[in-house]
């Protein structure tokens, strides 16, 4: 009867229930976890999306003034680039 109190008993479900909370606890803190990781790689990618964003606008401003200094030799589209940055000439 002994074995039967102890594994059935109040102490077991004790027992259970401490260890549901804990299991809860933990689930919550790998979602957090994944959440953070998550947000992280977002910025990350959006500071690199806004460092290429920038490159190309400041190249496509180089061959903006190649049309306007009159370099044509580096075989760049000034027109092209005039259109892509949304100047009209």
């Amino acid at each position: 009867m002994n074995q039967i109190d102890t594994i059935f008993g109040r102490t077991h479900e004790a027992f259970l229930a401490r260890l549901r909370k804990a299991t809860k606890r933990r689930a919550k803190r790998v979602l957090v976890a994944r959440a953070i990781r998550g947000v992280t790689k977002l910025v990350k990618l959006k500071g690199r999306e806004i460092t290429t964003l920038l490159e190309l606008r400041e190249r496509l401003l180089d061959y903006d003034k190649t049309l306007d200094d009159k370099i044509l030799d580096t075989g760049i589209d000034p027109k092209r680039a005039k259109m892509i940055l949304g100047r009209d000439r």
